[in-house]
């Protein structure tokens, strides 16, 4: 007789090593939701085996909360003392067993509300992190910075505080020496012009607020120099579209893995869609009625409708039919195995990088990144204007279309042909 998911993980609970352990109605309540979230009734039981070594080693019945430092220090005793087969297997090793009992036993505490979230978290171990938060709740507020550019500011910001507090000084004393020391330091030694840049336009920001709340001179802001940089400098970095219809073609329709990839790459392509639009796509925003794409451009911060080309829609209706995981989460693209999250950023560039990668384009960069820029110099090629262009990816400033004018090989031949012995 067949068993369902529950009746397997309902029969392990039973056991005698389950049923001695404390806390075991918040083990199974978290643990039968895991499996209302989709998750293999085999994954669970291992994390039931985890979490009932943790319930033995450490009591949570008291008033404060489990910190971080209490799950690694059980971690380490249960992996050396093996307090259950399955919280040790020589196949995966103690490294990778120990990150899987912390992340198994954090996320079991954080869902009963017993995981201390601590102050002091990453973010808040470096120097200076109150000035850190209040410049950046500033340039949010006043200015209306995007979240990436936000934590641009932040990573550049932060990198320069460290090395500034790791040579014991006192931040209102900062001046301009300190800075240039910084940017021909030893970390900064293999920055390109553009790395450059971006770090000395967060510190010049920096300084200029730093200056109106009295936390240093910071007279010296627009003093900072930054390399040269040339307008369109480079030729866009995208494959042709050859290569393009190469690459769709060799994705295949059967797996359910090709089949959302698939989809991936043409919206990635075919719409210029950038990362973060692809994965934040929802749902509600297919328009099968009508045959649109409804999408929020992260850039000029509008909403943008689209057109649903046929083979677009086709490869995005096998997916919803027969590939995405049932869940109640409304963005389009979701991890194929539990936990049915959507795809990450990362995730969503490697998906691209290596099916780009197993054809060998020789191009400088792998990407959905490079898809758009592939898909902007297709619409040249088919003579469409670059106001035209600059409208279908979304730019909110147009002199981010200009650098596609330099494709426009077709058009620079005829220059190269035209007989000039009539002018001369």
């Amino acid at each position: 007789m067949i068993q369902s998911k529950e009746d397997i993980l309902q029969h392990q609970l039973g056991t005698p090593y389950h049923q001695n352990t404390p806390f075991g109605k918040e083990r199974a309540r978290y643990l039968f939701h895991l499996l209302a979230e989709g998750w293999s009734a085999f994954t669970v039981m291992g994390k039931s085996c985890e979490l009932s070594a943790f319930a033995r080693r450490v009591d949570i019945a008291g008033s404060g909360k489990i910190s971080a430092e209490q799950i690694e220090a059980a971690a380490k005793y249960c992996i050396s003392h093996r307090a259950h087969p399955s919280v040790f297997s020589r196949s995966i090793g103690r490294h990778k067993a120990r990150c899987r009992f912390v992340r198994a036993v954090t996320d079991w505490l954080r869902f009963v509300g017993r995981f201390e979230e601590e102050p002091h978290d990453a973010a808040y171990l470096y120097p200076h992190a109150d000035l850190m938060k209040e410049f950046l709740e500033f340039l949010a507020r006043e200015r209306g910075l995007a979240q990436p550019t936000l934590h641009l500011r932040l990573v550049w910001v932060r990198r320069y505080l460290v090395w500034f507090d790791e040579r014991e000084r006192d931040l209102s004393k900062v001046s301009l020496p300190d800075v240039e020391k910084f940017l021909i330091s030893s970390q900064a030694r293999h920055w390109s012009r553009s790395t450059v840049g971006i770090c000395v336009t967060s510190l010049r920001a920096f300084f200029h607020y730093a200056r109106s709340q009295g936390w240093c001179p910071g007279i010296f802001a627009d003093t900072i120099e930054a390399p040269r940089q040339y307008t369109l400098q480079g030729l866009p970095a995208g494959p042709s579209w050859t290569q393009v219809r190469q690459l769709i073609a060799s994705v295949g329709q059967e797996r359910p893995v090709d089949i959302r990839d698939r989809a991936v790459i043409m919206l990635a392509s075919i719409y210029g869609f950038r990362s973060s639009e692809i994965r934040q796509l929802r749902v509600d925003g297919l328009d099968w009625e009508r045959d649109l794409i409804r999408l929020y451009r992260s850039k000029p911060r509008l909403d943008q409708q689209y057109p649903l080309v046929k083979e677009v829609g086709e490869a995005l209706a096998l997916y919803l039919q027969k590939v995405r995981p049932q869940t109640d989460r409304r963005e389009v693209f979701l991890r194929l195995t539990p936990p049915f999250g959507p795809l990450t950023t990362t995730g969503l560039s490697s998906l691209v990088h290596v099916r780009m990668k197993r054809l060998n384009f020789k191009i400088p960069r792998l990407g959905p990144h490079a898809l758009r820029h592939a898909c902007a110099s297709h619409l040249l090629s088919e003579g469409f204007s670059l106001k035209e262009i600059g409208d279908h990816l979304g730019h909110a400033d147009p002199r981010s279309t200009l650098m596609y004018a330099k494709v426009d090989f077709d058009g620079l031949r005829q220059v190269a042909d035209f007989e000039m012995g009539g002018l001369l």
